[in-house]
């Protein structure tokens, strides 16, 4: 299995030790199983896993791998990792659809288990991230506003109103960007490692202001948020401004939308949001950490001292 070891250093970074499992928990298997793999213990991420190296001469339906990787992890009561040497394109995505770690040496590491994904293709186009996307902002907006430090995703997508897809794919990439700890295989959960004025600090550069777009009213019919320089004269000692600005969701715009305008001399500034701004918001105001987001480029340097006495007094 060298050409695994070193797959995985060339791919992941990581240096791992493959010894050979234990027979004592696998002699009960039934003798196809075992004719068909060969297996083998190791580490990954921190995480114990049992390799299941495929026979060349091995046929299984991606159905029939599962029965496999269940009977193994009652066994051996380590994580799973089927290893292929060859393996058509079709398969793989059916393998993958079924929520199976595997691993095409040479192609493709698959462990959702362990949160890891990458593909030769995907290598080659990777490019550093600099920024998170909306529902990972929301994530992590979650956790620095709530109280503890660990969540299940189920929990999460429930609190933030979001498909569970969605929260996973949104958590995958705080816990690439170093800013959380993924786990889990059938229930997965985060944690967050840092205290949240930590975190905030090491996340911030890469965090972005929520506003999709700005539209202006003459009316408001509904009870909007404030946001902009009107939500920061409420937070802080600046004097408020004639015109004002408040936050509504994508979905609450679609319903306002035959009724907004471009003109900017409207008495009403609105900001339309990536995330909903209702998520995080108290006594009628956005938050602080996305009112600061979406007012940290101006020029102003009353207004910049004000924001960063803002977000101190969250801590």
């Amino acid at each position: 299995m060298n050409d695994l070891v070193e797959y995985i250093h060339k791919t992941l970074g990581m240096s791992i030790v493959i010894s050979d499992a234990p027979t004592d928990r696998l002699h009960a298997l039934p003798l196809y199983i075992t004719k068909s793999y060969r297996f083998y213990i190791t580490q990954i991420g921190g995480v114990d896993c049992i390799l299941a190296e495929v026979q060349k001469d091995a046929d299984f339906s991606p159905k029939q791998y599962v029965i496999h990787e269940r009977l193994l992890q009652a066994r051996t009561e380590r994580v799973v990792v089927f290893v292929f040497h060859s393996l058509e394109s079709y398969v793989r995505a059916r393998l993958a659809a079924h929520g199976l770690n595997f691993i095409l040496i040479g192609a493709q590491i698959h462990l959702p288990a362990l949160w890891l994904t990458v593909s030769k293709h995907a290598l080659s186009k990777r490019e550093p991230v600099k920024t998170i996307t909306p529902t990972a902002q929301a994530v992590l907006l979650y956790y620095l506003y709530a109280n503890g430090n660990d969540y299940e995703l189920r929990f999460l997508a429930e609190q933030l109103n979001m498909p569970y897809p969605t929260v996973c794919r949104a958590v995958e990439t705080l816990a690439g960007l170093g800013l959380c700890n993924a786990s889990g295989s059938r229930t997965k959960s985060v944690h967050f490692n840092e205290d949240k004025q930590t975190l905030l600090q090491q996340a911030l550069p890469l965090l972005k202001s929520p506003i999709k777009r700005v539209v202006y009213a003459d009316l408001l019919h509904q009870d909007a948020l404030l946001s902009g320089w009107t939500a920061l004269s409420e937070y802080t000692m600046l004097n408020p401004v004639e015109q004002t600005s408040v936050a509504i969701s994508m979905d609450e715009y679609k319903s306002l939308a035959a009724e907004t305008m471009d003109d900017m001399y409207m008495p009403y500034r609105i900001e339309v949001w990536n995330y909903n701004p209702r998520l995080f918001a108290r006594n009628g105001l956005v938050d602080k950490i996305s009112l600061y987001l979406c007012l940290r480029d101006t020029l102003d340097e009353r207004a910049q001292h004000e924001l960063k006495e803002m977000l101190n007094s969250l801590w």
